[in-house]
């Protein structure tokens, strides 16, 4: 079995961190793994750093195309891909190739999906996020149904290495031209996944140091979440007998717009009339509200239930003790 990981690096204006990325990757060029990095139309220092790195390793594929966003680039990876696993890195994080040991156990088992955590780094400390243990799974249905009640899933693509037959055999790709592209990526291919491992190792360094602060920035484009919601509707269908996987995927409903939408335009709807759009729009959406009463009436995570609660009882109390949590949270 090809048991070889093929390294996709989409890469838009990032000079300031494109060389630690792709230095980190290079233990793994040297084991015979593949690199492939798309350059999504760059304007800055990037493409120079490029070229100099592939002069070094010529193995390394480059795509060159003009600017798609992060799901077009990541398509493109996709298609040029040729080994049995695929592992989503952004240009601005890095690899910690001494925590990939573990890891290399999994890819000689014909594992679907391979999970682990994330090593968020800041100015002045590293935590590792989420907290883990070692878990095997027959399904990616049995894994997601699992770590929502438990409370470690997380949407993003870069904590986990996928299988390409997976992904070619059932045309699995990113949504080009929408927000929250990893959301509905990761969901369809756990519907398709076989056998799923949980790692807890941390082999992936999330640099904290270049997130830009969205807190107060307002954007109609973070609607964008409700097109998922509904398309995950349409993928999970809800009227499914598998009673686990339904309450798995009202949990996630509940959560990515409350993550997404609510935690961001509580406050904020008070003081601005596009921030006040963008959360009605949010709360009287059709599918974000079934999930919202399955959760107030049924037995979920003790967080979902009150804030469901809450929100159906009063949109205005809701919003009062969600801000005052959050704040207490960044304290923390």
């Amino acid at each position: 079995m090809n048991n070889k990981i093929s390294f996709i690096v989409p890469s838009y204006n990032v000079e300031k961190y494109i060389c630690r990325c792709l230095e980190s990757l290079i233990p793994f060029i040297e084991e015979g793994h593949e690199i492939i990095i798309v350059n999504d139309g760059s304007t800055d220092g990037t493409t120079d750093l490029i070229s100099r790195f592939v002069e070094k390793y010529p193995q390394v594929k480059v795509v060159n195309q003009h600017n798609k966003g992060l799901s077009g680039a990541r398509n493109s990876g996709l298609n040029v891909a040729s080994n049995e696993y695929i592992w989503f890195i952004d240009s601005d994080d890095y690899i910690d190739y001494d925590a990939f040991d573990a890891i290399k156990y999994y890819l000689d088992k014909g594992v679907d999906l391979i999970t682990f955590g994330r090593q968020e780094l800041y100015k002045d400390k590293i935590i590792n996020v989420p907290k883990l243990v070692g878990k095997t799974f027959a399904s990616g249905i049995e894994y997601f149904e699992d770590a929502m009640d438990s409370g470690y899933y997380r949407t993003n693509v870069w904590d986990k290495i996928y299988r390409r037959s997976v992904i070619d055999d059932n045309d699995i790709r990113f949504i080009e031209g929408l927000l929250y592209e990893d959301m509905l990526f990761n969901l369809e291919y756990q519907l398709f996944a076989k056998k799923t491992v949980s790692i807890p190792v941390y082999p992936y360094v999330y640099n904290k140091l270049n997130t830009e602060s969205i807190s107060t920035k307002i954007k109609e484009k973070d609607l964008d979440i409700l097109t998922y919601i509904e398309r995950a509707s349409d993928m999970v269908n809800t009227s499914s007998a598998d009673t686990k996987l339904l309450k798995a995927y009202h949990q996630l409903i509940f959560n990515w717009v409350s993550s997404c939408l609510l935690n961001k335009y509580s406050r904020l709807s008070f003081v601005n009339d596009t921030a006040r759009t963008i959360f009605n729009k949010a709360i009287s959406n059709p599918v974000f509200l079934e999930s919202a009463e399955y959760c107030s009436r049924e037995k979920v995570r003790l967080r979902y239930k009150i804030f469901a609660k809450l929100l159906l009882f009063s949109p205005l109390l809701y919003k009062m003790i969600l801000i005052g949590a959050l704040r207490v949270s960044r304290l923390k």
